[in-house]
């Protein structure tokens, strides 16, 4: 009877539906990796006639091989700031709009690009795959035994 009451009346399948969505130190959606170069790159500082920083402004970036599609595109830093790893020999464009009728477009040569060789990107987070698939396994044999159980104490007729 003890038995019953615990998988029955009780909360149990609750608790272990809240175990197998219980958040992991190490459980990621998806795996990041990463790699740093501490190589030259082009740096824009964007400013207003005033001085203050043209903060979050948009900025597009065309290669001197193709002058319709961006090569790169983003917004300035706080301080007005963006920075670029030119990878062609030629004239670059670059413009940069706040949105607010703020806008400009210059171009700059670039006669001796960097390419530097970027290092293999570190995955960190392959710890976290197993315990996933254990967890997820341990749920739903959890499950899978609450149901057997159910089914053991209350049969059909």
């Amino acid at each position: 009877m003890t038995r019953h009451r615990l998988f029955h009346n009780s909360c149990f399948p609750l608790f272990l539906l809240l175990l197998l969505f219980t958040p992991c130190e190490y459980v990621r959606a998806h795996g990041v990796a990463h790699s740093f170069i501490t190589e030259k790159a082009v740096l824009l500082q964007a400013a207003y006639s005033d001085g203050s920083p043209m903060s979050f402004a948009e900025v597009v970036v065309f290669s001197p091989l193709d002058s319709k599609v961006e090569h790169q595109n983003g917004r300035t830093d706080k301080n007005g700031r963006f920075a670029f790893l030119p990878d062609e020999q030629g004239e670059w464009s670059i413009s940069v709009t706040d949105g607010m009728g703020h806008a400009f477009t210059r171009q700059i040569r670039i006669d001796n690009p960097t390419d530097p060789a970027l290092p293999a990107p570190q995955n960190r987070n392959t710890a976290g795959t197993p315990i996933v698939i254990a967890g997820v396994v341990m749920g739903l044999l959890g499950i899978a035994y609450y149901l057997r159980a159910r089914a053991y104490i209350n049969p059909r007729k």
